[in-house]
């Protein structure tokens, strides 16, 4: 029982030092884009510096400034074609994959006190891999300046228009199947990831554009 307890006193301290961390860098980080002058706050989560923003570069293929019809379209995030994916985030970043993400939800989930029994997963019943996942006790927050990853519900691009349903949509390119049209919706309280390429390469007219988080592995910076 007294190592039961020391166990759980442990686990409790650790994920108290991790709020403690994640909230002081939220505060303080910041990085800048050497491309545009752009300045991001970014966040340590784990073994990685991550955008606490949405990437907002503009090129060749973004939905701004080519395609949008709206002033303020991409205030919050620009939207992104999957073929231009590699060349996104700054040089030494990478976008947030799968992993990344899965990683992310773990933490929130701890954050929450939120046990397995209150995570509902339902199998997608469309012809594509992923899963619905649900917190059914309500207690959840993905979206809002004060969460960790300051996530906002600014939809995806579907042609040239943005579609909003409370979400917001993130590549999350899955690197074991070296999968780029996997991606993440991501609503107040629950969460689909999946792949698939219905209007993603399928209808020109059509094409989504989704939003992007760069990270970089501070591990590979103690390795330099």
């Amino acid at each position: 029982m007294k190592d039961l307890l020391t166990g759980s006193m442990m686990i409790s301290i650790v994920t108290l030092l991790m709020l403690i961390n994640l909230n002081l860098q939220a505060q303080t980080n910041t990085y800048k884009d050497a491309r545009d002058g752009r300045i991001y706050n970014t966040i340590d989560i784990g073994e990685t510096v991550g955008f606490k923003e949405n990437l907002k570069f503009e090129t060749r293929l973004s939905h701004c400034p080519n395609f949008n019809k709206n002033e303020g379209d991409c205030e919050h995030g620009n939207y992104y074609s999957n073929f231009e994916l590699e060349s996104l985030c700054p040089e030494g970043w990478r976008i947030a994959t799968l992993n990344d993400w899965e990683n992310y939800f773990a933490f929130m989930k701890m954050k929450f006190s939120i046990a397995d029994k209150q995570i509902n997963i339902d199998t997608l019943t469309e012809k594509a891999e992923g899963a619905m996942v649900i917190d059914m006790s309500g207690k959840i927050k993905l979206h809002g300046e004060d969460t960790p990853l300051g996530l906002e519900a600014i939809g995806w691009v579907e042609g040239n228009t943005i579609e909003n349903y409370g979400a917001i949509t993130l590549w999350m390119p899955d690197q074991k199947k070296r999968d780029q049209n996997y991606h993440v919706h991501i609503a107040n309280r629950s969460y689909v990831r999946h792949t698939h390429e219905h209007h993603i390469i399928d209808v020109p007219d059509k094409v989504r554009k989704f939003c992007i988080r760069c990270v970089y592995d501070t591990f590979k910076k103690n390795l330099e």
